[in-house]
């Protein structure tokens, strides 16, 4: 008997034109439009990306400090000599970002120029002479080598941009991390020498930043370091695979909202059925046949996480297969798909069970489903942001929606399954949660 009332449920939501619009319809179709809209980039073959030239304005306020740091050899352990170290025509470490960037290997994306004021370069922005400026600060060098320094390197970028900007920033973060691989090296080397009761003066630590930093670039003493060990730089392929992860990155994230967004409303719009046999007399007569109540109240919970189900299975395989979105291991996916349908169902019963009328209904899916799936999707919203605000994430997690979000973002990202069960854990809470209210409100209702 439950599967009877769970089928009969099932079978009047998918022949409600509406409903499958909304299950189904809209989630692909504004997926589908932002996936045109991106796919314009792609190349006459379809198999790369053609990206916009980004232009690029570099200000290099960068003092370097190669000269102050290298000095004596005096004091040196073996293998250490200050006075030996060259880096060619560089003179600071800032002088390699524009070489970077300015490399015949990307310049098919990259149109870089050189500034001098930083002011000039964040009015260029806003009038959007160029695209994005990279402004170098004075200390760089300094701040590269020595532990106690610190530097900041400001991006400042056209906000209506989005590819481009986020390019430069991930070649950039790629140089400084470089950067930063031979600062760590520095700090350790020095630590371990003053254990071992070795004095270390500035000129001893300017040394053996340096040696790091030729290690870094493949030289020995007396060559200039290779850049491109520092950052590595392929051919157009790289350029083409940058592009296409971010494209599926986002597209990716439309799928996935929309996904969730429109998986509450399902949950809700198919509990709503309580309702609607509760105002036409069908549901108080079914009361009074030889079913029991629990029976025919759990043929309607089952009917709204298998019409769940089926919704969210459909539209994770059709964007896989159609959008080629890769939504992470099968383990993983199927974890998210059964949480997500408890989570969903659950929270649709609970809704349904303080409403008094139909009526109701569509207020209250209007106002606060509406609200809390824009709150619990709005990492949607940020996607190709340079470092988003880490609030909107906590914000997200006040909300059902944005337990499920975070779950498949999770997924998609390759994180350890003991993280993806962690969010599971909490969204199954709100399941018991929603369920042990909706139950109780139910028993009482119909006793």
């Amino acid at each position: 008997k439950v599967l009877d009332v769970a089928l009969k449920d099932m079978r009047q939501s998918f022949r409600s034109y509406f409903a499958l619009a909304f299950m189904f319809g809209v989630p692909i179709l504004v997926t589908g439009m932002f996936f045109f809209m991106f796919g314009g980039i792609r190349d006459e073959d379809g198999d790369g990306f053609t990206l916009p030239v980004t232009s690029v304005l570099i200000v290099n306020l960068d003092t370097g400090g190669f000269e102050t740091l290298s000095g004596s050899s005096a004091n040196m352990p073996e293998g250490f000599s200050g006075s030996d170290f060259d880096l060619g025509s560089i003179s600071s470490l800032g002088e390699m970002v524009p070489q970077v960037m300015g490399s015949e290997e990307l310049g098919d994306i990259l149109e870089v120029s050189a500034g001098e004021d930083l002011n000039k370069a964040r009015m260029a922005v806003e009038d959007q002479a160029v695209d994005v400026a990279i402004i170098i600060p004075e200390n760089f060098t300094r701040a590269m080598l020595l532990p106690d320094e610190s530097a900041t390197i400001e991006l400042y970028q056209d906000p209506t941009l989005t590819l481009g900007p986020a390019i430069v920033g991930s070649i950039l973060n790629q140089l400084v991390e470089g950067f930063a691989g031979t600062k760590i090296g520095v700090g350790v080397t020095l630590e371990q020498l003053s254990e071992s009761g070795v004095s270390v003066d500035s000129q001893m630590a300017g040394a053996i930043a340096l040696q790091f930093i030729q290690g870094a670039g493949g030289g020995e003493s007396g060559e200039s370091p290779e850049t491109d060990s520092l950052l590595e730089i392929k051919a157009p392929g790289v350029r083409e695979q940058v592009a296409t992860n971010i494209f599926i990155r986002i597209i990716s994230m439309i799928m996935a909202g929309q996904m969730i967004f429109f998986a509450f409303f399902t949950g809700a719009a198919s509990a709503q059925s309580i309702l609607t046999e509760e105002e036409k007399g069908t549901l108080p007569r079914l009361f009074t046949t030889p079913t029991p109540e629990l029976s025919i109240l759990g043929g309607k919970f089952l009917a709204v996480a298998l019409t769940v189900l089926v919704q969210v299975s459909f539209l994770i395989l059709f964007a896989n297969y159609v959008f080629g979105i890769p939504w992470g291991e099968p383990s993983k996916v199927v974890l998210f798909v059964l949480a997500t349908v408890i989570l969903t169902s659950t929270c649709g019963i609970f809704i349904i069970s303080f409403l008094k009328n139909s009526r109701q209904a569509g207020i209250v899916f209007g106002g606060v489903l509406t609200l809390t799936g824009m709150l619990g999707i709005f990492s949607v919203f940020t996607v190709g942001v340079q470092n988003p605000p880490p609030l909107m994430d906590t914000i997200a997690l006040l909300v059902p929606q944005g337990w499920a979000m975070q779950a498949i973002r999770l997924s998609m990202s390759g994180d350890p399954l003991q993280d993806i069960l962690l969010i599971v854990g909490g969204m199954l809470i709100w399941s018991a949660v929603f369920f042990t209210v909706a139950y109780l409100r139910f028993k009482k209702r119909y006793a």
